[in-house]
């Protein structure tokens, strides 16, 4: 599984660094297949040409050459804002109906599935957006208990 870690623009390597280092830990204890974590910052090194669109449309769409498969299977994003390529990564990777995920950027805690990328101020290119996750349905009124006995009644 090759998943794509959207993080803050504002972070250091070092930071940066530790977080996909414990994203790698927290997801390769939840599946069963190998897991690769790519950085956003690793990822723009590489394949940055000069415009923004191309480079978001390419870390969501961009197929392997050699063996035809997506480059990233899974998105995660932490944190309590995103920036503007973030945003536009992120939406592009749920439009095109690829996971994409919220982690609270603590080993082996908290993944929640990411609904939609909802917009606070756009004008903010660094943190002007903000995750907005599915929330698991709460049960419909109260449950009804249940009588259980411990065998037949005389």
């Amino acid at each position: 599984m090759k998943v794509f870690y959207a993080h803050g623009y504002h972070e250091t390597p070092k930071e940066i660094g530790e977080a996909a280092r414990q994203l790698l830990e927290t997801l390769q204890a939840r599946s069963d297949k190998t897991v690769r974590v790519r950085t956003g910052r690793s990822d723009h090194a590489a394949n940055w040409k000069g415009d923004w669109d191309a480079w978001e449309h390419g870390v969501v769409h961009k197929k392997n050459l050699t063996t035809g498969k997506p480059m990233y299977d899974v998105f995660v994003t932490s944190g309590d804002r995103v920036g503007r390529a973030t945003a536009r990564i992120l939406n592009m990777a749920i439009d095109a109906q690829k996971p994409v995920f919220w982690w609270s950027g603590e080993q082996g805690q908290g993944i929640s599935k990411v609904a939609h990328i909802e917009e606070v101020d756009s004008e903010d290119w660094t943190s002007g957006w903000r995750a907005v996750c599915k929330k698991r349905k709460e049960p419909l009124g109260p449950q009804i208990p249940l009588k259980l006995s411990d065998g037949p009644t005389p």
